[in-house]
């Protein structure tokens, strides 16, 4: 890690990792780069110009003449600069050259996720098994065999094409979208055969009228308001990350819903420290007469890591 100091309006942190060393050059690259800028840097700073052509030098760097060390590049997270600056906007035209060993991208940095205002020019990523990306127009923007996908992080707004894209991603083993927020969408059907874990956060009764068909999902994770009924959903673990502006009526109601998720063997809700869950949960769990969950085994309750209370059920 390098940190480049400049006078207090202005900073920039520029880091690379990489397995194995530039100058092997048959050992794969695992790359971590981060270039941003202190937002508030002035443009007329005589350090201005020279903060940008320290970031684009690191990206030539690890790019290599002609973009020879891109063709061992295994794995590549990047955390570009504001698209605001001229570099921002600049960088990625470096990265035009074949990465034929690239199995992982992540590009970490929410401004992008209004990517319908920006310019990005991905590298090429038909290899691409792992994709993280901020915001679900990327997704469509992304040079990618959908197809091979295996674990897709992205974030959802707004996009009316999302679900058709998303519906080409068929070999996805983890699928996890972020944020969702928006219109509801319209009823889609979407499969996804080889699904095994599904995570889902923000205001997801959006997506109530998509029918997700996922007969191998093991384990699905809610991050979000309240559980809707109409989301068709089977999982055999599923963890509940409650959200603070619930009220304590709108948490009952859907943990009512959640432990009758079709083929439910345990279920976890994460109280986030909100403790007039807990008896909630109990008094839940005793009213059911063992007809509407006949699977569900366990509701273990946590906060984070820590374990508080664990409600064993038997259905005779």
């Amino acid at each position: 890690m390098t940190d480049v100091p400049f006078p207090n309006e202005c900073m920039i942190s520029l880091a690379g990792s990489f397995e194995g060393g530039l100058l092997h050059r048959r050992i794969a690259i695992d790359l971590a780069l981060e270039a941003f800028t202190n937002q508030g840097c002035d443009e007329s700073s005589p350090f201005y110009k020279f903060q940008q052509q320290k970031i684009e030098d690191l990206v030539k760097a690890v790019i290599g003449a002609a973009g020879i060390h891109m063709l061992r590049w295994k794995s590549f997270k990047f955390f570009p600069p504001n698209p605001d600056l001229d570099v921002g906007v600049t960088i990625w035209g470096l990265f035009k050259h074949p990465t034929p060993k690239l199995e992982t991208f992540e590009l970490n940095d929410y401004v992008y996720k209004e990517s319908s205002e920006f310019n990005v020019s991905f590298p090429q990523l038909d290899a691409v098994r792992f994709l993280t990306l901020p915001g679900d127009n990327l997704l469509k923007q992304a040079p990618l065999s959908y197809g091979l996908l295996k674990t897709l992080v992205v974030g959802y707004d707004q996009s009316r094409t999302f679900i058709d894209t998303l519906g080409e991603c068929t070999g996805l083993q983890e699928l996890t979208i972020n944020e969702v927020r928006g219109d509801t969408l319209d009823r889609r059907n979407i499969s996804f055969p080889s699904l095994k874990r599904l995570s889902l956060g923000g205001d997801i009764g959006i997506l109530k009228n998509v029918i997700f068909d996922t007969p191998c999902l093991e384990s699905l994770t809610l991050v979000c308001d309240a559980f809707h009924s109409s989301l068709a959903l089977k999982a055999h673990s599923v963890l509940w990350r409650i959200a603070e502006i619930c009220t304590l009526g709108s948490r009952a109601e859907s943990l009512r819903l959640l432990v009758q998720i079709k083929e439910i063997e345990e279920l976890i809700v994460d109280t986030g420290g909100l403790k007039d869950i807990i008896p909630v949960v109990h008094e839940i769990i005793s009213q059911g007469d063992g007809n509407s969950t006949p699977s569900l085994r366990i509701v273990r309750l946590v906060d984070g890591d820590r374990q508080l209370d664990a409600i064993h059920i038997t259905n005779e």
